[in-house]
């Protein structure tokens, strides 16, 4: 079972070589799946986002809470930044494990959530929780930034519009 996930890298090298694009992976998974094919793994991912923005916005506000000195002051750019890049942590520490058992429905190595809840846990038992965030480095990576850019950028431009 746990083999299933090197078949879909090699799956993805191999469309790499081969020069598929977009195109041609839609075509395909219409031939092979039917329509049905292109919500493969929707539950997923809305499991995965449900559950990824609300850690967000509870580490978002809790973040704020605690870094105001006063609790009536608005906050101010570093505290933005600082409960932007915890939300975007925060999204990511649940939402990995989820992507990670969403990219198995979609590839077809897990036949549907439940499935990939069980791969999930022999995955885990096997070679420990780690092993369900591969590539965290990048998800955190890439998230906290964005996340702060974006926290930032709303507060922000939300001020300016509120006073106008």
């Amino acid at each position: 079972q746990i083999s299933q996930l090197h078949r879909f890298k090699d799956g993805a090298n191999i469309a790499k070589q081969v020069g598929l694009g977009p195109v041609a992976v839609i075509r395909d998974t219409l031939r092979s799946n039917g329509i049905s094919g292109l919500w493969r793994g929707t539950v997923s991912t809305v499991l995965r986002d449900s559950l990824g923005c609300g850690c967000f916005f509870v580490t978002m506000a809790y973040a704020q809470k605690a870094l105001l000195m006063n609790e009536n002051e608005e906050p101010n750019t570093p505290v933005l930044v600082a409960s932007g890049a915890a939300a975007g942590v925060a999204f990511w520490l649940i939402g990995l494990p989820l992507d990670t058992m969403k990219t198995w429905v979609q590839n077809g190595s897990a036949h549907d959530l439940r499935h990939a809840w069980q791969l999930a846990q022999a995955e885990g038992f096997l070679n420990g929780i780690q092993s369900l965030n591969r590539g965290w480095q990048v998800a955190y990576g890439r998230g906290a930034p964005s996340a702060a850019i974006t926290v930032t950028t709303y507060s922000l431009i939300f001020s300016y519009l509120d006073q106008v």
